[in-house]
């Protein structure tokens, strides 16, 4: 899959981990987009406060699965007319020599905001979730066998339980799963347990 992404997308530059966790930040917010979305095997620093740690998506790997990290830069999708479409920030697959049907994929978004700014942001990363992943699924990068998730993650509340905050029952779950086949993640940390499958 990560061949099919590079020769559709020529300028995509996937990274390889295999690493027991792997933080995932959007930089954006923090250095007035001199930097985006990066990942590391180890959590790295904020650039605006000297010893503090930024803060991330955490992807615990305890198996050591090989994985692949494409990130999106901005202007990747166009529609017909080339203008530019909503996407999200990157996703994440198992690097596997064998087949990818039944694989997982994940698509990512991370919204570095203030709790004010939840409710408002939700809605859009949702949609810039839904908008990458019918890019990839028209583009054929990715079959209706694989399973799709959408990470959401708020990084900076650490102490709010936000995922219930948000949806506060599963209708919105059951309808994104049933218009989209994408199963919603709303959280700051995720657990790969298998090359099918990822649990928070």
């Amino acid at each position: 899959m990560e061949n099919r992404i590079k020769h559709i997308y020529p300028s995509i530059l996937p990274q390889t981990f295999s690493d027991a966790e792997v933080y995932v930040a959007d930089f954006s917010e923090r250095t007035n987009s001199a930097r985006g979305v990066e990942f590391h095997p180890s959590h790295p620093l904020c650039p605006k406060t000297e010893g503090q740690l930024m803060d991330c998506l955490l992807i615990r790997n305890p198996q050591g699965m090989t994985l692949s990290f494409i990130p999106f830069q901005n202007h990747l999708f166009k529609d017909k007319q080339g203008n530019d479409m909503e996407q999200c920030e990157c996703c994440f697959f198992p690097l596997t020599m064998n087949t990818t049907e039944g694989n997982f994929i994940s698509f990512v978004e991370i919204k570095d905001c203030k709790s004010k700014n939840l409710s408002v942001h939700k809605d859009k990363a949702k949609n810039q979730l839904t908008t990458s992943i019918r890019e990839f699924r028209r583009k054929d990068i990715i079959s209706d066998k694989q399973r799709v998730y959408g990470i959401i993650s708020f990084p900076r509340m650490k102490k709010l339980s936000f995922n219930q905050t948000l949806l506060e029952d599963y209708t919105e779950y059951k309808r994104l799963y049933k218009q989209e086949k994408i199963h919603l993640l709303i959280t700051n940390e995720v657990t790969v347990v298998s090359e099918e499958k990822i649990v928070y």
